[in-house]
């Protein structure tokens, strides 16, 4: 990115583990929705030999708990793609974390 210059002084570093995390992040919730897809729908397809209404009422229970899962390893995954996506933020352009001079360090600096 052109408009982003690089703080005079400082090296680049190499992208940790917040880059890695953000570009999996999409296959965390393919990965996620599939297996619960899946055993959802094995459930649907053996279900327990059950009365009618009793059956209806498993598969609805069945229903709502992957929902439920579903929503919640979601809402793990992007919260921890947002941490991600902050730890990326606050390198900032040049990686380094304050490249400002302290004016009341412990030592005197050298004039």
């Amino acid at each position: 990115m052109p408009f982003l210059n690089k703080l005079p002084g400082f090296v680049r570093t190499p992208h940790g583990l917040e880059w890695k995390i953000l570009r999996n992040t999409p296959w965390f919730f393919l990965a996620s929705l599939l297996i619960i897809g899946i055993f959802t729908l094995v459930a649907h397809m053996m279900p327990p030999e059950l009365p009618a209404n009793e059956l209806a009422k498993h598969l609805d229970m069945v229903n709502i708990l992957a929902i439920a899962i579903l929503i919640t390893v979601w809402t793990g995954i992007f919260t921890v793609a947002i941490g991600a996506f902050v730890v990326y933020l606050m390198k900032g352009p040049a990686y380094a974390w304050d490249p400002m001079e302290v004016s009341d360090s412990d030592e005197p600096r050298d004039s």
